[in-house]
């Protein structure tokens, strides 16, 4: 429980300061707050508003991405996934999961 409160503070500090940088003039807005999410599945490339992204979930070095409509298994660890997702939309609840707070 202490390792998720530290990772939720942690996550608080870095959209505070997101926050905090989009205010001034040499950071572009969408280098804090990408408006798509964009990954593979099989043989195709997909890209998705991360308002439609519901949840990802880890799947050892896979992930699992649920959408509004559909549903996709990509070749991708988690931390990735979070990593293309805007930090003050997404927080990880878990070591296996991500959920979106709006």
């Amino acid at each position: 429980m202490h390792i998720i409160a530290k990772n939720h503070k942690r996550q608080l500090q870095l959209v505070h300061n997101a926050k905090n940088l989009s205010h001034g003039a040499s950071v572009q807005k969408s280098t804090l707050l990408p408006e798509r999410l964009y990954f593979s599945s099989g043989n195709k490339a997909y890209r998705m508003p991360c308002d439609d992204v519901i949840y990802c979930k880890s799947d050892s070095n896979y992930c699992h991405i649920i959408g509004r409509d559909k549903r996709y298994f990509i070749c991708q660890t988690l931390k990735w996934v979070l990593g293309q997702l805007p930090i003050s939309q997404f927080i990880r609840v878990h070591h296996q999961y991500v959920v979106n707070t709006r």
